[in-house]
C-alpha cells in the first residue's frame, strides 16, 4: 500500500500561521535553518497513524476517519472566536477535542506514550523475578513433559541485561493515543478558558508540541510531573497567529482578554522552549526574534518520561510506580 502523509498539525490549522503569500516559516532546531513553505509540506510524517490490523493489512483509519472529524469543525469555530461571537457548548466541545488530540497526536506525544508503556511493561516484567520464572518452568515441565533449554537464572539475565525488552505493538500504541486524546478533551473542558487576542502587529508562533504547560512557582521539575490538571499550572495553546487559548484551574468559565506585546513575547518563548524540533510562524523575522529570546539548544529535544518506584505510605515492603513526563519549561510566573 502506498504511504500517506499524516499531518500532526492539520493544514487548515497551519493556515492560521501563514504570511501574505500563504507560506509558513519554519525553524529546525537540529539544523539551525529557517525556511518558508506551504502548510501541505510541513508538520507531517508518512504513515504516522498507520498500523497493521488483525487481517494483516495496513489501516489508515485514524488519519482518514478520526482526525477528519476532529479537524473538520475547527476553522469556522476559530473564525467565530476571532469575531467575538458567542461560541456554543457544542463548538467548545469540538475545540476541546481538537486541543486534546493536539497534545498526544504529534510525534513527540506518541513517543511519550511509547516511553511510558515500554517503561512500565519492562519495570513490571514478571520474567525479572527468579521465583516467578522458576514456577513457570515447573508448570511447563509438568504440562509438556519437556525440559526448557534455559535455566531460570539465564531467563532472568536475558531480560535484566537489557538485551530484550517488551515493546508495545503499533496498533496498541495508537489506541492508547486515541483514548488519551478523548480523556484529555473531557478534562480540558472542566478548566477556565480565556481566549487571548494578540496586540496589534504582534503574532503568536506554534511548534511541533503545541500544548504548553507552564509549571507554577515552586514546582520541582526533577522530582514531580506537571500535567493538564496540576493545580496552578497554566496551559497555552496557540490557535492562530493572533489568537491563543489560555487554560487555568477548574472552573469551566469562558472569557476573552487582550495579550500585550510582553505577554505575546513571553508566551512565544514558552512555546519555542516546549518544541521538540520545529517552531512555526508567519515570518522569518518573528521566528528569529523568538528563537533568540528563548535561547534554544541546537538539537532535537524529546520529552523525557520518568518511571520510578516510590515507597508506599503505610507499607515499607511495597512501592508505587510513578510515571511522569519531565517539564521542559522552568517554573515562571505566567501572564494573567
Amino acid at each position: 500500500m502506498p504511504t500517506q502523509a499524516h499531518h500532526y498539525l492539520s493544514q487548515a490549522f497551519l493556515d492560521g500561521f501563514t504570511d501574505s503569500d500563504g507560506s509558513v516559516w519554519m525553524f529546525d532546531r537540529t539544523t539551525n535553518r529557517f525556511c518558508a513553505t506551504g502548510p501541505r509540506a510541513i508538520a507531517a510524517e508518512n504513515d504516522l497513524y498507520a498500523f497493521i490490523g488483525a487481517d494483516g493489512s495496513t489501516h489508515q483509519d485514524i488519519e482518514t476517519d478520526l482526525f477528519r472529524l476532529v479537524d473538520g469543525p475547527i476553522r469556522p469555530i476559530l473564525r467565530r472566536i476571532a469575531a467575538r461571537l458567542i461560541v456554543t457548548d457544542k463548538e467548545l466541545a469540538d475545540l476541546s477535542l481538537f486541543v486534546g488530540f493536539l497534545r498526544v497526536r504529534t510525534p513527540s506525544g506518541i513517543d511519550e506514550i511509547d516511553q511510558a508503556l515500554r517503561g512500565v511493561a519492562n519495570k513490571t516484567n514478571p520474567f525479572l523475578s527468579r521465583e516467578h520464572v522458576t514456577e513457570r518452568l515447573r508448570k511447563y515441565e509438568q504440562t509438556t513433559g519437556s525440559v526448557m533449554p534455559l535455566t531460570a537464572d539465564e531467563i532472568v539475565e536475558m531480560f535484566s541485561s537489557g538485551r530484550y525488552e517488551i515493546v508495545p505493538e503499533r496498533g496498541h500504541l495508537l489506541v492508547g493515543m486515541c483514548e488519551m486524546g478523548l480523556t484529555l478533551a473531557m478534562q480540558l473542558r472542566s478548566l477556565d478558558w480565556t481566549f487571548l487576542f494578540a496586540a496589534r502587529d504582534r503574532h503568536f508562533v506554534v511548534s511541533d508540541c503545541p500544548v504548553v504547560v507552564v509549571p507554577p512557582l515552586g514546582h520541582d521539575i526533577a522530582h514531580k510531573g506537571i500535567g493538564i490538571l496540576s493545580k496552578g499550572a497554566v496551559k497555552y495553546v496557540p490557535l492562530t497567529q493572533s489568537l491563543c487559548l489560555r487554560m487555568g484551574d477548574f472552573g469551566a468559565q469562558v472569557g476573552y482578554s487582550f495579550a500585550s506585546g510582553n505577554d505575546v513575547r513571553r508566551i512565544n518563548c514558552w512555546i519555542a522552549r516546549n518544541s521538540t524540533r520545529f517552531v512555526f510562524g508567519s515570518s522569518e523575522v518573528l521566528l528569529r526574534r523568538v528563537i533568540d529570546v528563548a535561547k534554544l539548544e541546537p538539537c532535537e529535544r524529546k520529552a523525557e518520561v520518568v518511571i520510578r518506584d516510590i515507597p508506599h505510605a503505610t507499607d515499607p515492603s511495597r512501592s508505587i510506580l510513578q510515571v511522569f513526563s519531565r517539564a521542559k519549561i522552568e517554573p515562571e510566573r505566567s501572564s494573567e
